[in-house]
């Protein structure tokens, strides 16, 4: 939290009903864990390059451009 971000390799995937301090990686253990959230960012990554997220302080009502 008080730390500046950081780009990880891999992303740190914590089980926040077994683990509420965030102090073990769930991915360490279980490897299908990664895979699945890399797909997801992955997808995730495609759809922000198709439609970019609207910038933070743009007017409402939004108006998409054409």
């Amino acid at each position: 939290m008080y730390e500046p971000p950081v780009n990880l390799a891999l992303p740190k995937i914590i089980n926040l009903l077994t683990d509420p301090k965030e102090e073990r990686d769930v991915a360490a253990k279980n490897s299908w864990v990664a895979d699945a959230v890399v797909k997801i960012i992955a997808e995730l990554e495609t759809v922000f390059n198709k439609h970019m997220p609207i910038k933070v302080g743009t007017a409402d009502p939004y108006v998409p451009p054409k």
